[in-house]
């Protein structure tokens, strides 16, 4: 809206109803979410899980979400430790409810499973024993459903039997994209 000008003065003067929007008064563009990339792997693929991490920029634009099997000696804290040694990203374990954010590593904690709902990592204790949890394909099947073709499932030596209903999702329900070691 143009200034107005007042009666009987010839500059022009604005008055509060004329001035922009601030920005706080704007309304806010919705935050695209990022790519989502889910890694999957066993204690076995640790290795290849740091060299990997090794190779990522710091500013991929995705954001990761680490899965892994525990194997005797391996805690999440060790996991972590490496992951952020080796990572030119942050890496955090996964608080209940945590948005996703791009160039972020995220690790799912011990006895817990992971699924992924409105951008926001939810966890639930895990009440099935060790080796049996199937926490990979549940998050696999829960990126296929919430990130579409912003998914992309990567595996590093898991068992089949683990991976198979969310990495099969992955692939052909949801047109996405899946690495395998």
């Amino acid at each position: 809206m143009p200034p107005r000008r007042t009666s009987g003065s010839s500059p022009l003067v604005r008055t509060k109803h004329d001035r922009p929007k601030a920005k706080t008064e704007q309304a806010a563009a919705p935050k695209p979410q990022p790519v989502v990339v889910g890694i999957g792997c066993s204690g076995a693929s640790f290795r290849s899980l740091e060299r990997l991490f090794a190779h990522f920029p710091s500013d991929t634009g995705a954001a990761f979400v680490v899965v892994f099997q525990q194997a005797a000696g391996m805690s999440s804290a060790k996991v972590l430790e490496s992951l952020s040694r080796q990572s030119r990203m942050p890496a955090v374990l996964i608080d209940e409810g945590v948005e996703l954010c791009a160039d972020h590593v995220y690790l799912v904690p011990q006895n817990l499973v992971v699924t992924i709902k409105g951008g926001r990592l939810h966890t639930q204790v895990s009440e099935e024993p060790l080796g049996a949890r199937g926490a990979i394909d549940s998050f696999m099947l829960s990126l296929a459903d919430e990130a579409q073709e912003r998914g992309v499932a990567v595996l590093l030596a898991t068992h089949s039997a683990e991976i198979a209903a969310g990495a099969a999702r992955v692939l052909h329900m949801r047109d996405g994209v899946l690495e395998g070691q």
